[in-house]
C-alpha cells in the first residue's frame, strides 16, 4: 500500500506570476451581452474584493498628488506594484483585535463593520470602454440625475429632507446596481 502526502505549500515554480496569473481567452470567445447589447455582468460581486479598486481609472485624486504616476492606458498593475500593495495590506494593524485587547468594545464593533479589502490587479472597475472611464452623461441622464434626491450632495447643492421619499434608493439601502 502506498500513501502519497502532498505539501500544502506551492513550490516556487508553481506560484502565480505575471505570466501565469491571467488565463488566456480562448480564440473565438465573445463575452456574453444583454439583449440591449451591453456586456452581461450578471454574477456574484463580493464587495470586500472590489472595495480597494476605484470605479474609474486614474480618478479620485481630487486635485491631490498621486503617490505614483497614473497611466490611464494600463488596466492592470504590474507584478511588482501588486506585490508591494499585497505586502502592505498583510502588514496592516488589526484594529478590531487591538480594540478588544484594550477592552474598547465600542471601537471593536465599529472596526468590524466593514470587511477588510485586499489589493486587486485591476486599476479600475470599469473595463469597457477601454479608457476605464465613465462616458459623459447624456442630456437625458443629466435631467434625470437632477430629479433624484440623495444625501450624497454635490458641491453647492442644498438638501432638504422632509420625508422618507426625500431619500433615494441608495440612501435607503435599495441599491440601483453594483456599487
Amino acid at each position: 500500500m502506498c500513501i502519497a502526502i502532498g505539501s500544502a505549500q506551492e513550490s516556487a515554480a508553481q506560484q502565480a506570476t505575471e505570466a501565469t496569473h491571467f488565463i488566456e481567452t480562448p480564440q473565438g470567445w465573445v463575452h456574453p451581452r444583454t439583449s440591449w447589447g451591453d456586456p452581461d455582468l450578471q454574477g456574484t460581486w463580493p464587495i470586500s474584493y472590489v472595495g480597494s479598486v476605484p470605479l474609474e481609472r486614474c480618478a479620485g485624486f481630487g486635485g491631490r498628488r498621486a503617490s505614483a504616476p497614473c497611466d490611464p492606458s494600463r488596466a492592470f498593475l504590474t507584478e511588482e506594484e501588486y506585490q508591494a500593495r499585497l505586502t502592505a495590506a498583510t502588514q496592516q494593524v488589526d484594529r478590531h483585535a487591538e480594540a478588544i485587547a484594550k477592552g474598547d468594545f465600542g471601537s471593536a464593533l465599529q472596526s468590524g463593520i466593514v470587511d477588510p479589502t485586499f489589493p486587486q490587479r485591476q486599476t479600475a472597475l470599469i473595463v469597457d470602454p477601454p479608457t476605464g472611464r465613465l462616458p459623459e452623461m447624456t442630456d437625458e441622464g443629466k435631467r434625470l440625475s437632477a430629479l433624484m434626491k440623495s444625501s450624497w450632495a454635490l458641491p453647492g447643492e442644498t438638501q432638504v429632507w422632509d420625508s422618507p421619499l426625500d431619500f433615494d434608493t441608495w440612501d435607503r439601502c435599495i441599491t440601483r446596481g453594483m456599487p
